[in-house]
């Protein structure tokens, strides 16, 4: 998936749930990060 594909699906789901999205593939994730932001992401 290319950025600008993320980047219109990021909107695209942000207009839908009304709510503010953030899409980052799990292999452009830091490694530090990587837990906290599995245990915190919400599936849809």
């Amino acid at each position: 998936m290319s950025l600008f594909e993320i980047g219109r699906l990021e909107q695209r789901l942000a207009d839908l749930i009304g709510v503010p999205v953030d899409l980052v593939p799990e292999s452009a994730l830091r490694p530090d990060l990587a837990d906290q932001v599995t245990r915190e992401a919400v599936p849809i």
